[in-house]
């Protein structure tokens, strides 16, 4: 039987490739993820010390979805994907990405209908590209990650070997 769920790539307790989709916001867009955590940790820290009215607080969430619904927008770049599992497998619906999550709580706090997720494909259209879009840039960021990596090596070995032949030429004379 297929289960069906809508996840935030806000989300820290769903993997792609080893890392949650926050960490691959993280990769794809860090002044999105910035806003998002800066939101996050300020809407918590209010709760504790210093709480709204209802309508401030409503009023708060409000401007903020707004602001992020749009930045997503202007990206290109999904605030949720649809996953399905089957089994043991989960994926992204459109790309078939293989996800993993370790919370037990993912049906009840992202679980959807099928009907709501295709509801969901329905209202937005460009879902599969803006998934599309996600993924490619984050694959993208990591490769010039690694081949930057890789100079980043090179150099430091060729600096090691400069600084041993100039330590061994030293000790000859």
């Amino acid at each position: 039987m297929k289960k069906y769920y809508c996840i935030p790539i806000t989300n820290s307790y769903v993997f792609h490739s080893g890392l949650s989709l926050k960490d691959h916001l993280m990769i794809v867009d860090y002044p999105l993820y910035i806003r998002d955590a800066s939101f996050k940790e300020f809407f918590y820290g209010r709760i504790y010390c210093d709480i709204p009215t209802n309508q401030e607080f409503e009023n708060m969430i409000n401007k903020e979805k707004e602001y992020m619904s749009e930045a997503f927008k202007e990206k290109n770049l999904p605030e949720s994907i649809i996953a399905v599992s089957e089994g043991n497998d989960l994926y992204e619906i459109s790309s078939k990405e293989k996800l993993q999550s370790t919370s037990s709580l993912l049906d009840m706090t992202f679980g959807i209908t099928e009907e709501k997720a295709k509801e969901y494909l329905m209202d937005n259209p460009d879902y599969g590209v803006k998934v599309r879009n996600f993924f490619e840039k984050y694959y993208n960021k990591r490769m010039n990650y690694k081949e930057d990596n890789q100079e980043e090596k090179k150099e430091e070995n060729n600096k090691q070997k400069k600084l041993l032949f100039i330590k061994n030429k030293n000790k000859n004379k």
